[in-house]
């Protein structure tokens, strides 16, 4: 099965009952904020996301003609707002909402989670599966290579702005389409990629989820 069950995932059922909440704090953000203090930050997630993303990219052996003589790199454009970068074009950009990938592994909001999406955040103050919550911007005519992530981790995306059009997902060859208010998930480290072929971004929430903890019955 490509896709995990949803429905055994209580924050989906959360998330999609409160679109309104997570829409209306998008509306009020800006995506290409500055914080000129965040940049002076020591980024301790930086280095971690960057070896596993940056890395997948590159290693995938199926992905050999898709990287022939291309340059794949990661950028940190500000204090947990990273980018994914193919022949100087960005292909994926994402910011760091809240996490526990920290020295207490406590789930901690990031400054822009705390000013931008604290209605969104308490959505999730009672699920301790969640690990990480980010929202991420994939650009118009773009396309996201085949790759494998993280084999500790259940991603959910939810849907915030997505445009009509020829868009999709796709996990082990299985395509799917983000919509508005609505969430799949699937296990991270299954190949997976995408690709954008209209004239809008699409913006959703990646909530990654212990994968352990839901194998054991947290849902």
């Amino acid at each position: 099965m490509s896709y995990f069950d949803k429905n055994k995932l209580r924050i989906s059922s959360i998330l999609e009952s409160n679109y309104k909440v997570v829409k209306n704090e998008f509306d009020n953000f800006d995506f290409n904020y500055e914080d000129r203090l965040g940049k002076l930050k020591i980024d301790t997630l930086f280095k971690k996301w960057r070896g596993l993303y940056e890395f997948s990219l590159k290693a995938d052996k199926k992905q050999k003609n898709v990287f022939l003589g291309s340059t794949v790199k990661s950028r940190r454009k500000n204090n947990g707002y990273y980018e994914l970068e193919v022949d100087n074009k960005v292909i994926w950009d994402g910011i760091i909402l809240a996490t526990k990938a920290n020295l207490f592994k406590k789930f901690n909001q990031t400054f822009i989670g705390r000013k931008y999406f604290l209605n969104t955040l308490s959505l999730f103050k009672n699920c301790e599966e969640v690990t990480t919550v980010s929202i991420a911007r994939f650009p118009s005519r773009r396309i996201i290579p085949i790759h494998k992530g993280n084999r500790d981790i259940v991603r959910l995306h939810y849907g915030i702005e997505i445009p009509d059009g020829d868009i999709r997902f796709t996990v082990k060859g299985e395509e799917k389409k983000w919509e508005n208010g609505k969430c799949f998930a699937f296990n991270d480290f299954y190949e997976h990629g995408g690709w954008n072929n209209t004239d809008y971004d699409r913006i959703i929430l990646i909530v990654d989820l212990d994968r352990k903890m839901i194998l054991n019955g947290v849902r």
